[in-house]
């Protein structure tokens, strides 16, 4: 796959895509790539570098470029590499800085517009606790008991949406929004389960 790779974007300008994750408990740096000459394509994972540290914009800056030589072993072709597409964290605005100052003249530093969208998502989910409570409490009901989300998909006539989950950016504003469009099958449902033991049942009726 690598040499493949290698063979296809010998001379594309591409885009890197770089990210932190934590997994089992190991903290690691992934390194995604996708071409930039114009035509629909899949971002490939490029790289994965273990960090022992919170990353910063050094090591994601040296992550980044190491994940280069993967693609171009024999020479990284500096001009090639135009685009990283990062979110609005501060060390990763700098890092597109410290790239474009560094090897990569060419490049354009791009931050990705859905992370503040995310921190409005969470401004919005704090102002309005009671419907946070709406959707905790609807949440609990259905939250493992495949009956009761058989139960309201029958009396909605519809599939019931994925749960909010807060690291999934705009999830309870999604969830919300369910909920609003089915105010009325979501009381129905309640009243017919009003006899189930279950403390948030109440709550959904207040």
């Amino acid at each position: 796959m690598i040499a493949r790779l290698q063979r296809e974007m010998k001379r594309k300008w591409v885009y890197i895509r770089p990210d932190e994750a934590v997994i089992s408990g190991r903290r690691i740096y992934c390194v995604v790539f996708g071409n930039l000459d114009g035509t629909p394509s899949v971002p490939l994972l490029l790289d994965i570098c273990q960090t022992g540290e919170n990353v910063n914009n050094v090591n994601a800056a040296q992550a980044v470029a190491e994940g280069l030589r993967v693609l171009w072993p024999q020479l990284v072709l500096y001009d090639n590499f135009r685009l990283p597409l990062t979110d609005q964290a501060s060390y990763m605005l700098r890092e597109g800085e410290n790239l474009k100052r560094g090897l990569f003249p060419e490049l354009l530093p791009v931050a990705c517009i859905r992370h503040p969208l995310s921190r409005v998502c969470e401004e919005v989910r704090a102002l309005y606790q009671r419907i946070d409570l709406l959707v905790t409490n609807f949440k609990n009901i259905l939250n493992r008991s495949p009956r009761r989300v058989t139960l309201f998909e029958q009396i909605a006539g519809c599939k019931l949406v994925s749960f909010p989950v807060a690291t999934r950016w705009g999830a309870w504003i999604k969830f919300c929004v369910f909920i609003c469009q089915n105010l009325e099958r979501i009381r129905d449902f309640a009243e017919r389960i009003i006899d189930d033991d279950c403390s948030s049942t109440g709550h959904v009726m207040r």
